[in-house]
């Protein structure tokens, strides 16, 4: 660091120290890099949190229709709220039930009609090239083991659900989008009343839009 020319030093230069102004802008680097640092280690730790609420926010958008209309009808939201996700709850169990079941049993009529189907894919190739192939053992191998296949398929949706339902975080997850997403339902004006206060009136109308589009 050198002295200003002519020889005189101004008030408080010293040539031993650096300006004032370095000690401050790495004592504020250093808390950027620190507040970085945090923010992403809460982003990360939050990243599950934050995918529930998105979920959550699809969620109550699909469900509001349904809410609105009965609130129209004289319904409070809370219950219209209710009862919109006891009957989309219902539906969906059995949406899925009937899935597996449908699933379970596509694959043990697959297991079944197997050895029909070799043989007859056999025989069409034999006229069709005018081959010698023959399926006899293929076919025994598959009569030996379509039992077991059978009974595999049908363990196998059964530990599906079991698993799935047992598992504590699954149900967790499932507890906290539907908490959110009611709460988001039911109190849905008023949420949006809160966002659009901070908010200036053209992006009040912005937020409104979107909102209903989505």
């Amino acid at each position: 660091m050198t002295a200003p020319t002519g020889g005189v030093l101004p008030p408080g230069w010293d040539e031993t120290r650096p300006p004032r102004w370095v000690p401050r802008s790495i004592v504020y680097a250093a808390l950027g890099v620190a507040a970085f640092l945090i923010a992403r280690y809460l982003f990360l730790q939050l990243t599950n949190l934050l995918t529930l609420l998105l979920v959550s926010l699809f969620l109550s958008f699909a469900v509001e229709p349904a809410v609105d209309w009965l609130a129209e009808r004289g319904w409070r939201r809370g219950p219209a709220t209710g009862l919109v996700f006891v009957v989309l709850l219902v539906l969906s169990t059995v949406l899925v039930w009937v899935v597996v079941d449908l699933v379970i049993q596509q694959v043990r009529t697959l297991v079944d009609d197997a050895p029909d189907l070799v043989r007859n894919a056999t025989d069409w190739v034999n006229k069709r090239f005018d081959a010698n192939i023959t399926t006899d053992k293929i076919v025994e191998q598959l009569r030996k083991y379509q039992g077991d296949l059978a009974s595999t398929a049908g363990d196998l949706g059964g530990r599906v659900i079991s698993v799935t339902g047992s598992v504590l975080g699954v149900v967790f997850n499932l507890f906290t989008i539907g908490l959110f997403s009611f709460y988001l339902v039911a109190d849905g004006p008023r949420f949006r009343r809160s966002i659009c206060s901070v908010l200036p009136p053209e992006r009040q109308r912005v937020v409104l839009s979107l909102w209903e589009l989505a």
